[in-house]
């Protein structure tokens, strides 16, 4: 799958009696920027969950190199992307942990996807580095992070993880 491009034909989903998205065709190819622009309730977000197979359309395909994406097994499929949601999460679990996701934490990829998202300034306040715990959930020492430094924190996530596809739902939205 290292080639990857996507390809969506008559793509549709509804919820009841709502069409979110309705007969969309598009073709979506690795390492291009493709924007989807519109106003809130157009579909944007469900057309990301459908590309991430977290809904299956209603109607029409989203295919993979040529393959339906329902062909792949959903794990290997959900690989390919990384993506941050306008609801996105930060765990209670040290800084390098939110970044590496459940995975080991690469020093090296933190640090670069740290530098890349600008979070340097929130890094040298931390008082144990990537082992520094976020939030107080769980430890009483936890730091408490603002709200964008949430975001670029889910950010670095995804760069990170790199995927073939980031997909950023509104990553930018509470940034000054």
């Amino acid at each position: 799958m290292s080639d990857t491009a996507l390809k969506i034909e008559g793509l549709t989903k509804k919820f009841g009696g709502l069409v979110a998205v309705n007969n969309l065709d598009m073709e979506i190819k690795k390492e291009r920027i493709t924007a989807l622009i519109g106003p809130n309730g157009s579909g944007k977000t469900t057309f990301i969950k459908l590309l991430c197979r977290l809904y299956d359309p209603t109607k029409g395909h989203i295919l993979l190199n040529g393959v339906d994406i329902r062909e792949y097994e959903e794990a290997q499929y959900r690989k390919l992307f990384a993506v941050v949601f306008q609801d996105f999460k930060i765990f209670s679990f040290r800084f390098g942990e939110n970044i590496a996701a459940g995975e080991k934490v690469d020093e090296e990829r933190a640090m670069d996807a740290i530098r890349r998202v600008d979070l340097m300034r929130l890094y040298n306040k931390m008082p144990d580095g990537l082992n520094t715990m976020l939030n107080r959930d769980f430890s009483e020492t936890g730091m408490e992070i603002s709200g964008g430094e949430a975001q670029k924190t889910a950010m670095a996530r995804a760069i990170y993880k790199d995927a073939p596809f980031v997909i950023l739902d509104e990553p930018t939205a509470a940034l000054d």
